[in-house]
C-alpha cells in the first residue's frame, strides 16, 4: 500500500475502540449526513477558482512593480533631459 492511499478505518481497529483523531479522520458511515451531495459541476467550478485567484495577487504585484518602474524611467528620462 503506497503511503498516499487512504487505509480503511477497520485496518487502523487493533482492539475495538479508536482514538478520537481516527475518529474524526474514519467517521463511521453512520455518522455520516445523508443530504448531503455536490454535483461534479460545482467541485469543478470550485477547483477552476482557485487558480485564478492565486495568480492574480501576484500578477497584480508584478504589473504594479513594472508600473512603477517605467514611471521611474520616465521620471530619470525628464530630469535627464532638463539638465
Amino acid at each position: 500500500m503506497d503511503a498516499g492511499e487512504a487505509r480503511p478505518a477497520a485496518e487502523f481497529d487493533t482492539e475495538g475502540e479508536r482514538t478520537a483523531v481516527q475518529k474524526f479522520l474514519y467517521p463511521d458511515r453512520q455518522e455520516l449526513p445523508d443530504d448531503f451531495s455536490m454535483p461534479i459541476w460545482v467541485r469543478a467550478l470550485v477547483c477552476s477558482a482557485r487558480p485564478e485567484c492565486d495568480a492574480r495577487g501576484p500578477g497584480s504585484r508584478f504589473m504594479s512593480c513594472v508600473r512603477a518602474g517605467s514611471v521611474l524611467a520616465h521620471a530619470v528620462g525628464q530630469l535627464s533631459a532638463g539638465l
